[in-house]
């Protein structure tokens, strides 16, 4: 299996290593030579001096034999458009890092579903953990355009089944936590106040997801 991570920042060195020592054949792009001969030092891959975002250093590359193509660099301009132009060159696997979840909807219409927005999915992590000591209503991520939602049951759901719950189509309950307690999600569940279901929906449904789940 044949990876390309453009751009050398820190969570692209943590990628490339992780992808060699699994077995993949790794060739990181970096524009800063001094960074890439860090990388080439450090780790066991190829390392191209060049802009991620130009076509002939992602031939070079070769991005057109590649199975996945993963932009981490450190501006989000810049990973779109390295992204773009990589889904215009091959038809691998794209997975492109954004911190700006605004720009996700220029990528999936130009066809790249792969979004990581760390720093909503880091905000998702942290609400979890504040849900087990305080209150919570929602917390969401997104990837692409499905929305993954984190509700908490509020007590006028208490004795409700799940399937009672109007949901707009778009939406599926993926899981029930009761406390540190996983509940496979079921029509005839019960939902108690303080359960946190796991949803996901499109992103012009959340504010449907949300009515649903208020007191």
């Amino acid at each position: 299996m044949r990876a390309l991570v453009l751009g050398g920042s820190l969570l692209g060195e943590l990628v490339a290593k992780s992808l060699v020592e699994a077995g993949y054949e790794v060739v990181i792009v970096e524009r800063d030579k001094e960074r890439a001969d860090e990388l080439s030092s450090r780790i066991d891959c190829m390392v191209l001096v060049g802009d991620p975002a130009m076509p002939d250093i992602l031939h070079e590359a070769g991005v057109e034999e590649a199975d996945t193509v993963i932009v981490v660099g450190n501006d989000d301009k810049e990973n779109i458009i390295a992204a773009i132009i990589a889904r215009r060159l091959s038809e691998a696997n794209i997975i492109v890092k954004i911190d700006d979840p605004r720009y996700n909807k220029v990528l999936v219409d130009m066809g790249i579903h792969g979004i990581v927005n760390p720093i909503q999915q880091t905000l998702v992590q942290i609400l979890h953990m504040v849900a087990r000591t305080g209150p919570l209503n929602l917390s969401m991520m997104q990837r692409g355009d499905a929305r993954f939602m984190l509700v908490k049951a509020p007590a006028s759901m208490k004795g409700r089944k799940l399937g009672e719950i109007k949901l707009p189509e778009s939406a599926a309950v993926a899981a029930i936590y009761r406390g540190d307690k996983y509940i496979a999600p079921k029509p005839d569940t019960e939902i108690l106040p303080g359960d946190e279901l796991l949803i996901v929906t499109r992103h012009g449904d959340a504010e449907k997801v949300e009515a649903a789940f208020a007191e």
